[in-house]
């Protein structure tokens, strides 16, 4: 029969993943369980981690040294991607202060920012509104 539509391709991919028992590898190799996520697509993306979090990444998809370091040294939105056997780099920065930006954001100290901001906002407009 086939896959139909894309709900039937993430489908035959999660059932390839269960197959496989992929997480039992990551497991091996020193990742949490509870960070493991099946996502029903066939790539991994690397992003800017920790220097301990980017080793052990690394080692769990089959990252070079020299790719590794270009990971270390990327800004916020860059990383690299494998497929298969290719591994390339990627640049999805997307420009601070817009809605998008807030939403993907994982900057903690941003995040913590944006939150101190909103509140002293809200406090000036309840503050208005009981004048």
């Amino acid at each position: 029969d086939g896959e139909r539509e894309l709900a039937d391709t993430v489908q035959a991919a999660l059932k390839q993943i269960d197959d496989k028992d992929y997480e039992a590898s990551f497991v091996a190799k020193g990742i949490d369980k509870e960070r493991i996520r099946k996502l029903g697509f066939a790539f991994a993306a690397l992003l800017k981690q920790a220097n301990t979090d980017s080793s052990r990444m690394a080692k769990v998809i089959g990252v070079s040294e020299a790719q590794l370091r270009f990971d270390t040294n990327t800004s916020s939105g860059m990383g690299l991607m494998k497929c298969g056997n290719v591994v390339i780099p990627f640049d999805n920065t997307i420009e601070k202060g817009i809605d998008l930006y807030n939403l993907y954001n994982t900057n903690i100290h941003e995040k913590i920012q944006m939150l101190k901001k909103a509140e002293k906002s809200r406090k000036a407009v309840d503050n208005a509104a009981g004048a």
